[in-house]
């Protein structure tokens, strides 16, 4: 996958992740971001939600959803 190709589907997959997020967080912006940028022990590597989806693409979208998901429904991990 080229360079370009690449930072399209990250910039498409995080659209759809910061949009679920907004959703979970009622528009709160800066618990959002920090949702997005603070690494998290329920993804692999202890990753950052953006930074899952960068490494893994759609697997790191789902897992993230997925997450979020949990988030929403008082489902902590």
């Amino acid at each position: 996958m080229t360079k370009e190709k690449k930072r399209e589907l990250f910039l498409e997959h995080a659209r759809k992740l910061f949009a679920k997020a907004l959703d979970v967080w009622d528009d709160d912006f800066e618990k959002v971001l920090r949702f997005l940028t603070k690494p998290n022990r329920a993804l692999p590597h202890d990753r950052a939600p953006l930074m899952e989806v960068w490494h893994d693409g759609q697997k790191g979208l789902e897992r993230v959803l997925n997450l979020l998901g949990r988030i929403e429904h008082g489902i902590y991990s």
